[in-house]
């Protein structure tokens, strides 16, 4: 491979392609969602999804976008404040249907409102709902100790159904 620029990435497709049937067979029948944060290559997560997986966790709502012209099932794994991708979000009906945010504040719900306000008064109220997941702190707390990453905000199913009321009210999908 002297003679090749890099980057240069070398897969043992034989590998992937029994790593991909034993993590499938291991999920007896439940859908996996393969992370493209752990998988950068396009190739190869093209051969997940025809290997049997059945949706992509994304790491931006820009790669989340560009997933949604080749895929049906995408999920945001974090929540974004990226406003330019919530506009080109907001405007497209198939992202939409294929796209679901990540979010854990009701300022992420306010972004995803003020974009699809946007949109609406550029191409009327003929959209599918923008969709979102919330975000919920699985961490483990047992007496003093803590378990676990402090990702969410959201600790108790009491935070959950205040935030999925939030995204109601806004015509939100959760």
């Amino acid at each position: 491979t002297d003679d090749l620029p890099a980057p240069l990435l070398a897969v043992d497709l034989d590998a992937f392609d029994a790593n991909a049937r034993e993590l499938l067979a291991r999920a007896d029948g439940r859908p996996l969602r393969l992370a493209t944060k752990s998988v950068r290559v396009p190739a190869l997560i093209e051969r997940a999804l025809a290997a049997g997986f059945e949706g992509l966790m994304t790491y931006s709502l820009a790669e989340a976008l560009w997933w949604s012209t080749r895929t049906d099932d995408v999920l945001m794994g974090y929540p974004t404040v990226d406003r330019a991708a919530l506009a080109r979000l907001a405007a497209d009906p198939v992202a939409r249907r294929t796209v679901t945010l990540m979010v854990d504040d009701v300022a992420h719900l306010d972004l995803i409102a003020e974009a699809t306000a946007t949109a609406r008064s550029k191409s009327g109220d003929d959209m599918p709902p923008i969709r979102v997941c919330l975000d919920i702190d699985a961490s483990l707390r047992v007496g003093p100790f803590h378990l676990g990453v402090r990702r969410s905000p959201l600790r108790t199913p009491e935070d959950a159904v205040t935030l999925a009321r939030q995204a109601t009210r806004r015509g939100i999908e959760v």
